[in-house]
Formats: C-alpha cells, structure tokens, sequence
C-alpha cells in the first residue's frame, strides 16, 4: 500500500529506507551543529521507526532541558534511565542502536544524509506554513501572511557561526 504524498499529506522519511533513517538518527546524536538545525524543523514522526522516534526526542529533551548536546557517556546514561517507560522491544533497540552507533559514529554519506533531510524537512516546514497561510488569507494581512513564509524559510539554516566563546567559558567554569 502506498502512502497518498498530494499536498497537504505529511510525507515521513519512508522513501528514504531504513539505513538512511538510521544514519540520521547517528548524525543527531553525534553532530551538534546539525542537530541544531535538524532540531527546528524536524517532526519525529518523520522516522517510520518508534525506537529511532524515541532517541531523537531523547537527544532533543536533554538539549532543550540542559542546553547543551548530550556526549556520549551523558547519552549512554539516558539511555539506562530515561526510556523504562517505552515497551521492552523497543528500549532494547534503543539500547542496541546507541551502542552499535557510540562504537562506530563514522557515517558514510553523511552529507547526502544531511541536505537530503534539511531539505525534506525545511520543505515540509514551508507547506505547513503555506497551508497556515491559506487560512490567513480572509482575515489577515499581507505582511502578517509574508511573516509566517518568512519564518518556515529561516527554519533549519546553517546558525553556526564559529566558535561560541560565551558557551566556552560557561563550560570552563
């Protein structure tokens, strides 16, 4: 059965397969720079996989909770304490996928991986905002519907901008 893609469905990264959720899901947990922007504009329901679900928001709780990427010993101790609540099958995917990634965090084709998920994201991004619109068409005004695009555009840009030296210090101390 095949999943009716016409505008205004949500698409998921099905068309992507398995292995190329998977080495998203990595990329996640171990670059934070696009993890930043991944975190703006990516809907967990993207990924066909409950596990994988569940660790992306797993990642994304603790930066917003602490505000910093979690490292690999922080991510190992989530994993054992934040995730007995999901059913047993799927902590232990967790708990597999997490160890497998933490041994190997090199992905192959991670910037095909990256540009094709920014851009599969920012564009679901612009058609929820392009469908908002419609619906501020009657009542709103031009600008207000140009702000609500212009805000879906600047979702999931590049916002690294070099060394963060404010966040450095904060760290040493």
């Amino acid at each position: 059965m095949t999943k009716d893609t016409t505008f205004g469905n949500k698409d998921g990264f099905e068309k992507f397969g398995k292995s190329f959720q998977e080495k998203l899901c990595k990329l996640i947990m171990f670059d934070r720079p696009f993890a930043d922007q991944m975190e703006e504009v990516l809907d967990v329901s993207f990924f066909e996989n409950k596990a994988l679900q569940e660790l992306t928001k797993l990642v994304f709780r603790h930066r917003t909770e602490y505000s910093i990427h979690p490292s690999e010993e922080t991510l190992e101790t989530l994993v054992r304490t934040e995730i007995s609540d999901l059913p047993e099958s799927v902590q232990a995917t967790i708990r597999n996928f997490v160890a497998k990634a933490i041994g190997n965090q090199v992905v192959a084709d991670s910037d095909y991986i990256k540009n094709q998920a920014l851009d599969f994201c920012k564009k679901q991004k612009l058609q929820e905002a392009i469908l908002h619109s419609i619906s501020l068409i009657k009542n709103s005004s031009f600008d207000d519907i140009k702000g609500v695009i212009d805000e879906a555009l600047k979702l999931g840009m590049d916002n690294d901008f070099g060394h963060d030296l404010l966040r450095t210090l904060m760290l040493a101390m």
